[in-house]
């Protein structure tokens, strides 16, 4: 027996599940298989019970982060792309990303920050995949570690590996 007690499996299967992340009203997660030879994206009961898949794709498909109102997940497969909750329709495929970096949404799951591998942050609309804006650019060599926005949606907070916290205006 472990400090806390044991956790409880919600996944059974030979190849790789990970990658899960909780619906914003904790009754969904939805997580990453290799049981096809590639990443799809599920969702299974926070509870446990049969899984479901909502991606059918040839590449990796990576979920990192549901929409405020659950009814939208993004995730990356080589690009930003954000999927249907529901029935796993590929609603948007936005810009070229770098791998592991969690796309964040506002506050009202309008819009997105996404890194890209040329080292931008672009506020990318949510429903078409439009750059609005680069918000910030910065360093490869520097390791960049996410975004989180603001409660009044106007800002961001992103952190650096070398424990610094940046803060920046997402309006200019």
């Amino acid at each position: 027996d472990s400090i806390g007690g044991q956790a409880k499996p919600i996944t059974f299967h030979l190849e790789y599940d990970g990658y899960p992340v909780f619906s914003p009203d904790g009754k969904w997660i939805a997580f990453g298989s290799k049981r096809y030879g590639h990443f799809d994206i599920f969702i299974i009961p926070s509870e446990g019970g049969t899984p479901r898949r909502l991606t059918w794709h040839s590449g990796h498909d990576i979920p990192f982060g549901w929409s405020p109102d659950g009814k939208k997940i993004a995730g990356y497969d080589q690009t930003l792309k954000v999927w249907d909750s529901s029935t796993g329709a590929e609603l948007v495929s936005g810009v070229d990303a770098i791998f592991k970096t969690n796309p964040a949404w506002n506050n009202d799951g309008t819009e997105l920050t996404v890194l890209g591998r040329d080292g931008k942050i672009r506020l990318m609309d949510a429903t078409n995949g439009k750059v609005l804006r680069i918000i910030y650019q910065f360093k490869l060599e520097h390791k960049f570690m996410g975004v989180k926005w603001g409660p009044k949606g106007d800002k961001i907070a992103f952190r650096w590996s070398n424990g610094t916290v940046s803060i920046k205006d997402t309006k200019t």
